[in-house]
């Protein structure tokens, strides 16, 4: 390619990827949406990059609050029940 596009914010990158300004590598959760309504093909499906891991970082204590305890189960549950933001079985 002849021209390089360089952005700094991930809206703006699949945005241009939508309108068909080149090949994005975003993270699929982010343009599942735009997939399903073909605003965006899905092209190597072959070649998928590894996945990032999500980590959830807290002071240790004895005693967890139940605030934290109610996030983590709400992040657990969020990644468990979309297939977007799993890691696909190996």
């Amino acid at each position: 390619m002849k021209s390089v596009l360089a952005v700094n914010d991930g809206s703006v990158y699949i945005r241009a990827g939508a309108l068909g300004h080149g090949i994005i590598q975003p993270s699929r959760f982010m343009v599942a949406h735009l997939i399903e309504r073909g605003a965006l093909k899905e092209i190597l499906t072959d070649y998928t990059s590894p996945g990032t891991p999500l980590s959830i970082l807290y002071a240790h204590r004895r005693n967890l609050s139940s605030r934290l305890r109610a996030f983590t189960e709400w992040v657990t549950d969020l990644v468990r029940n979309n297939p977007d933001l799993r890691l696909p079985d190996v």
